[in-house]
């Protein structure tokens, strides 16, 4: 039964968190060269956050939904009281809560 969810789900919310890494010179470099960067620093990172999370205990609270990791993101499933520590954390730079953006069609002018 996959319409069976757990009560507590109610108030959970998309974060965008970003993750700390060493500062980077982008002059010179192409976005492929930036990218590859980016993600290896994220692939670095990472198990610490996870780690980090564990020690905390804010793992049960958190579902890690996707990884940017070429932009040095995770995007996650959580509550706004576990985002707030979340964001103390040693391993985050940022988080961000997910927003829906309307973009307006234009139509031709005349």
């Amino acid at each position: 039964m996959p319409d069976k969810k757990p009560e507590n789900n109610s108030n959970k919310k998309v974060f965008i968190i970003a993750l700390n890494r060493d500062p980077v010179d982008p002059k010179g470099k192409t976005r492929a060269e930036l990218s590859a960067i980016f993600k290896k620093q994220t692939n670095n990172v990472l198990p610490l956050f996870k780690q980090e999370l564990k020690d905390s205990g804010l793992e049960k609270d958190v579902t890690i939904q996707q990884l940017a990791p070429n932009l040095g993101m995770v995007i996650v499933e959580t509550t706004p009281e576990a985002a707030e520590k979340i964001e103390k954390l040693k391993t985050v730079r940022m988080v961000m809560e997910n927003q829906k953006i309307y973009l307006p069609r234009r139509g031709p002018k005349r």
